[in-house]
């Protein structure tokens, strides 16, 4: 468990030093007073190692061992953290330290000497902290600890400290309100804030008058911080009025809360309990106000420092200001303020509404600017956990049908010619002169009778159109080859509004078998769509789909039928000649057995070679991360769905890599590792995808 790698000559003078002590009292004096001399993440590794190497001391006898030498569980924590990022110990063995002692270890975060020791290494106090208080990790309840932490002044550990405080108010809220008068101003700021967050998360909160509002922000309303919203004129936000009784101006005091609120947010999100008080106003007043107050930002420089300014206004804007939001956008990205346009894009995303997601929607699809379609994608991420809707359903609400009708026509007029453009079922897009009804390759030029402008903008379309059934076509491969391993559902409306109603998504409606499930993930029939609207079963009988609420449509996975189930169906394709974008219907069936597993990992892939080059390929295909330790490489497939990780572990030989096992964690918040889960916890449907990407790379 001691992962050190020593020089042969700190190993000889740690040999003296035991030596020495075990001569006699005086020696031992010296080497007590030597070792309070060394910093404490060389004292104990030369000690331990050393005293392992010759007398073979076990782990457990530790504690007992630094006794001798004057030395304590105190001493072996900070050397853990001072041999951070790679500790002397693992982890695993320091948590069970702490589960032993866990009284102990509380009490030495009350000393202001180990306090200063250990937050020298910011990072790897952070990660002890979360060892300490994490759910699947100590799951210490006893908060005291971290409120002695709340004194330092790294603002890593702070950010961290409040952060562990905020996930578990049930045991940390006690602490917090007795003691939240003992810190300095900005931390007593934070804890307020949190306070405010845990209240206004309860589903019961919500404000009943405007009184109520008042009285909330006498409780929370920092004048400290005014300061920062004092270039706003009040006369621009003093004719909000409410919904109910449109004669009754809201109090400024109101509206300068909600700036403030915003003007002190380290990134745009969307702030609940001003949604809340939102609920209170007249719309179209509270949008007036705000336009005001982009309007005056904008008139006066766009002033990046005071950019928070304008979050509320994208975030309640109605559609003609978010028309307004992208053309700015637009002009800030030629005028060599992208950071400025890729910092609004995720507060427009907040916005919520169909309209203002089409707009990131188009920002990823269309823009060259690389900042800011990261920032659109980012933006649809931090939408997804604000809005408290999954981040696969955000993208279902905003595709595009690039102006094609269900028919998968679209019409262009040039005045005098017009043309169709067709989009066929497998993607290809054919244009037809609808003068003669004839195929031809390109938009022509104008004609004596055409309008020059709308010409240039139709071969601008056809390019854009290009680009983007490319964009959402490639995007939607790796969509659904993820729920060919999560299952991933779609009740019969919302099927019905992603794929058939949107001619862009019916090459992929046409080309799958799908299935009915239950919400136990039972397959109840499959069916494939036909290009007239109708639905057909195996038997190529029309087929209806079973009137239950608790029914689902997914893609039909080969293991949750037999293989003979599965041969119809892919007869069925042959014989229409209908190739899939993605594998399905020759998906291979594994099901694990009993000595497939050891140790709650997957192990009959042992051994198995494949190219670095096919695992690089797949890794990208997947959306894999990579990590790479010396000889060793990793490989991590994370589902949002399943909330799962996938751990493929490898030895690199050169260009080849042998998997040594696979193993499976809990996936939570912000993409962190929790408890390692046992395969047969696992979804067959994954596990089967995943085996079955891996042997086709399989060799030798």
């Amino acid at each position: 468990n001691i992962n050190i790698a020593l020089s042969n000559e700190i190993i000889f003078a740690s040999k003296i030093i035991i030596l020495m002590y075990d001569y006699n009292e005086k020696a031992r004096k010296i080497v007590r007073g030597l070792l309070k001399a060394m910093p404490y993440n060389l004292a104990i590794p030369l000690m331990i190692r050393d005293k392992k190497e010759f007398y073979n001391i076990k782990l457990k006898e530790v504690l007992e061992y630094l006794e001798g030498y004057d030395l304590d569980l105190k001493d072996l924590i900070i050397t853990y953290i001072y041999s951070y990022p790679i500790y002397i110990f693992k982890q695993q063995y320091i948590l069970k330290l702490i589960n032993k002692n866990t009284d102990y270890v509380i009490d030495l975060f009350h000393d202001k000497k180990f306090l200063k020791a250990v937050s020298h290494k910011s990072y790897a106090l952070s990660d002890f902290l979360e060892m300490l208080y994490r759910k699947d990790k100590a799951a210490v309840t006893n908060y005291s600890a971290l409120c002695y932490v709340l004194h330092l002044k790294n603002k890593d550990v702070l950010k961290c400290a409040l952060e562990l405080i905020e996930k578990d108010e049930y045991n940390s809220r006690p602490y917090v309100e007795s003691s939240i008068h003992a810190y300095r101003e900005d931390v007593q700021f934070h804890l307020k804030n949190i306070i405010k967050r845990w209240n206004y998360n309860r589903k019961s909160f919500k404000f009943q008058t405007i009184d109520d509002v008042i009285q909330y922000i006498d409780d929370y309303y920092d004048e400290n911080y005014e300061h920062i919203i004092d270039f706003i004129d009040k006369a621009l936000i003093s004719d909000v009025v409410l919904r109910k009784d449109k004669k009754t101006k809201v109090p400024v005091i109101v509206m300068k809360y909600i700036l403030l609120e915003y003007m002190l947010l380290e990134e745009p999100y969307r702030i609940k309990d001003i949604d809340k008080i939102a609920d209170l106003f007249d719309m179209p007043s509270f949008r007036a106000a705000l336009e005001n107050v982009y309007r005056y930002w904008i008139d006066n420089g766009a002033d990046e420092n005071k950019k928070n300014i304008i979050i509320p206004y994208c975030i309640y804007a109605d559609y003609n200001q978010i028309v307004n939001l992208y053309d700015k956008i637009e002009y800030w990205h030629d005028n060599f303020k992208s950071s400025l346009a890729a910092y609004i894009i995720p507060a427009i995303a907040m916005n919520g509404e169909k309209f203002a997601l089409m707009i990131i929607n188009h920002i990823i699809y269309m823009s060259k600017n690389k900042k800011l379609k990261n920032a659109a994608i980012e933006s649809f991420k931090k939408a997804s956990e604000c809005l408290n809707i999954p981040i696969d359903n955000l993208f279902d609400k905003v595709l595009p049908n690039l102006g094609f009708n269900t028919e998968r026509n679209k019409i262009i007029n040039y005045g005098k010619q017009s043309f169709t453009l067709q989009l066929l079922s497998d993607s290809y897009l054919e244009i037809i002169d609808n003068s003669n009804h004839k195929i031809i390759k390109e938009l022509p030029d104008a004609i004596e009778g055409d309008d020059e402008e709308r010409v240039k903008n139709a071969k601008m379309d056809l390019v854009n159109i290009r680009n983007s059934l490319e964009a959402i076509i490639t995007y939607q491969k790796e969509k659904l080859k993820k729920v060919m391993f999560n299952g991933r559902k779609w009740d019969y409306e919302t099927f019905f509004e992603v794929f058939v109603e949107n001619p862009v998504m019916q090459y992929f409606t046409l080309a799958f078998i799908w299935g009915v499930y239950d919400e136990d993930n039972n397959l109840i029939e499959c069916f494939r769509y036909m290009e007239d609207g109708s639905l057909i079963s195996i038997d190529e009988d029309l087929y209806e789909l079973p009137k239950n609420i608790k029914y689902y449509i997914t893609l039909y996975h080969p293991i949750d039928k037999d293989e003979d189930y599965q041969k119809i169906w892919a007869y069925q394709l042959e014989l229409y000649e209908i190739n899939q974008p993605v594998e399905q219907i020759k998906l291979k069936r594994y099901f694990l057995k009993e000595d497939d597993i050891e140790n709650d990992a997957i192990v009959c892939l042992k051994n198995k070679q494949l190219s670095f080059e096919y695992m690089e390929k797949l890794s990208k295909e997947l959306d894999m991360k990579v990590e790479y330790f010396e000889e060793h490489v990793s490989y991590y497939l994370l589902d949002d769905v399943l909330k799962i990780a996938a751990e493929i572990n490898c030895s690199l030989y050169d260009e080849d890599i042998e998997i040594d096992n696979i193993k499976f964690y809990k996936l939570e918040d912000h993409n962190r590792f929790g408890v390692n889960i046992s395969p047969y916890k696992i979804s067959h449907r994954f596990i089967s995808t995943l085996i079955y990407y891996l042997s086709i790379g399989f060799y030798g």
